[in-house]
């Protein structure tokens, strides 16, 4: 029974970027394989090696992110074809890229894949259990101008302005 896994959207989108110490052995290679098996033979180690973007969606300006760095992207879905169809034959997987190349498009394709498995944040916890604040035991006086309440625990200070407006009401 084959296993058969369907990526979403989003990882499809993402690009695998082709590191610049990795162009230069792809480029190496190409021009080392380039008499011997014919350029036809060598279209994915090519691409691989420049940063010219021939046929590819979406790179119509040249404002595209890492257009400017010089950055090599591989499109997720053009690595899984590759990797799909990846030779037994030694020579032509040196004609793919290698076990470099295989590296690259399956570590960029579980990349693109385990990034989509975050989680959402949650909201935060309480640090505290809501208490209800204890109760205040509150003394009132009564006064023909109004009542005054006081707490009990607490010293109230009293001015002599404040003594005779008492006093006289």
């Amino acid at each position: 029974m084959a296993l058969i896994i369907e990526d979403s959207q989003k990882v499809t989108q993402r690009k695998i970027p082709v590191p610049k110490n990795a162009q230069k052995v792809f480029g190496a290679l190409y021009n080392a394989l380039e008499p011997s098996m014919g350029k036809n033979n060598l279209k994915n180690l090519k691409n691989l090696a420049t940063d010219k973007t021939y046929n590819k969606k979406g790179d119509n300006s040249d404002k595209a992110n890492g257009k400017e760095q010089g950055v090599n992207y591989v499109n997720i879905d053009v690595a899984k074809k590759r990797k799909e169809r990846w030779p037994n034959d030694p020579l032509q997987q040196m004609a793919q890229g290698g076990q470099l190349a295989y590296d690259l498009y399956d570590k960029g394709i579980e990349r693109a894949r385990s990034q989509e498995k975050v989680q959402p944040v949650e909201p935060p916890k309480p640090t505290s259990n809501a208490t209800e604040p204890p109760e205040v035991k509150v003394k009132t006086i009564e006064k023909p101008s109004g009542t005054i309440s006081y707490n009990e625990n607490k010293t109230i200070y009293i001015t002599e302005e404040q003594l005779i407006k008492l006093r006289h009401g």
